[in-house]
């Protein structure tokens, strides 16, 4: 079984040389023999996390796409840039929705078990 990995930049910037990157570090992936899924988290819209808009609307359905996304894979292939000497917002913002407690499943399932 070959092995199944999510392939994603930590910039959603057009011209991106992570996005860049990432393209080509699934093409080795999958010239390895696994079996990669590409994204780009342009296509998954999500507000900034707060815990108020949480509460009042529950987890955005685009947090809920990419937990699935996210559980359906062995490992995660991040490219990323720095932006301040930390993390970029958009990375940070879509683990924190990723993280949330979802329909009675614990926040870290989707991080579980898995090789980054």
């Amino acid at each position: 079984m070959s092995p199944k990995i999510l392939v994603f930049a930590g910039s959603a910037r057009r011209g991106s040389l992570n996005k860049l990157l990432a393209a080509a570090a699934a093409n080795r992936a999958r010239e390895a023999g696994a079996d990669v899924t590409l994204l780009d988290l342009d296509d998954y819209t999500m507000p900034i996390y707060h815990g108020d808009l949480e509460a009042r609307e529950g987890v955005p359905d685009a947090a809920r796409k990419l937990r699935k996304i996210f559980m359906e894979h062995h490992g995660l292939m991040i490219a990323t840039p720095e932006n301040n000497a930390s993390v970029p917002a958009m990375l940070k913002n879509t683990l924190a929705w990723i993280s949330r407690p979802d329909s009675g499943q614990n926040g870290t399932v989707p991080y579980q078990n898995k090789v980054a």
